[in-house]
């Protein structure tokens, strides 16, 4: 039987991937001289595509898991992820308060994963 966490993990690690790219996108869009260009990127298209993926895992992961507790996890993971990917591959910046915040979603995973 399949690991509706992992299942979790697997969909929101997916949805990051999806953003990263999605962002990646939009930032090589803006020196492309065709509004249809920056839309049929290799970047987007693969957003798309782990968009999907994340779509296909997390629909696997609730039907072993109540919706209540599956997407206040998935988000929480997302957020994490995000945040930490996005200074790394990016450099964006992450303030005190998104360290608070990270902190207060990885308390709440642990709690609605221990439900």
């Amino acid at each position: 039987m399949l690991n509706p966490f992992l299942l979790i993990f697997l969909a929101a690690l997916n949805s990051t991937i999806g953003n990263l790219l999605l962002k990646l996108s939009r930032e090589t869009a803006s020196s492309q001289s065709s509004f249809l260009a920056g839309y049929l990127s290799i970047s987007f298209i693969g957003a798309v595509f782990f968009y999907g993926l994340n779509l296909v895992i997390f629909a696997k992961a609730l039907d072993l898991l109540q919706l209540n507790i599956a997407y206040p996890i998935l988000a929480s993971l997302g957020f994490i992820m995000l945040i930490v990917s996005s200074a790394y591959f990016f450099g964006e910046s992450i303030s005190f308060y998104q360290l608070i915040g990270l902190l207060l979603a990885i308390i709440g995973i642990f709690l609605m994963a221990n439900n």
